[in-house]
């Protein structure tokens, strides 16, 4: 799903790139009914790979684990993904080159969250930066073997998550003013 968001944020530098983005940032609507729509279901897309991945994982191994945390693990991501495709919205409308940021993005984060890597084999000095990001605690909600103490790390990326769309939105705002007077909403 982490994939897709990032791609998700692409698809402004794609509407800069079919001439759309100036007539979206110009709306009478607020940029987060513009843009929202835009970047959360491209997020989105990612939820079609996880059908895909329990059926591949249960003809292969005839074993498929499932419990109410890997649910509400999934249910947080979700959220994580669209509130920081959100986010990444503000600095793909402002920048022309924004899409050339996608690969430095995606993979750091995927680092960073604790996707590739388990979030305990982190440094010390790194764990603030992986928790301020919503996706971390989704991931450890997903690792939780009890429902309470995942419940707990549902409530920290909810809570993060939140502060990504508050932030989202003043940034966008900010980053449409922007571009407006740097004129980089077109391609040239």
């Amino acid at each position: 799903m982490w994939a897709t968001t990032t791609t998700a944020v692409g698809l402004i530098g794609f509407q800069r790139f079919q001439g759309t983005l100036e007539l979206q940032v110009f709306s009478v609507r607020q940029p987060s009914v513009v843009f929202g729509p835009l970047t959360s279901a491209a997020a989105l897309i990612g939820l079609i790979g996880i059908p895909v991945a329990v059926l591949l994982q249960l003809l292969l191994t005839r074993n498929v684990h499932l419990s109410l945390s890997v649910l509400l693990g999934l249910f947080t991501a979700t959220v994580a993904c669209v509130a920081s495709a959100a986010v990444l919205s503000a600095v793909f409308v402002v920048s022309v080159s924004a899409r050339a940021f996608e690969p430095l993005i995606l993979t750091p984060v995927w680092m960073l969250v604790g996707i590739v890597a388990p979030f305990t084999a982190l440094p010390s000095w790194l764990l603030p930066f992986a928790l301020a990001h919503p996706l971390t605690s989704a991931v450890l909600v997903s690792r939780q073997p009890d429902f309470i103490p995942a419940l707990g790390w549902a409530g920290v990326s909810v809570a993060v998550s939140a502060l990504y769309l508050i932030v989202a939105g003043f940034g966008l705002r900010v980053a449409i003013k922007r571009a407006r007077v740097d004129g980089t909403l077109a391609m040239s």
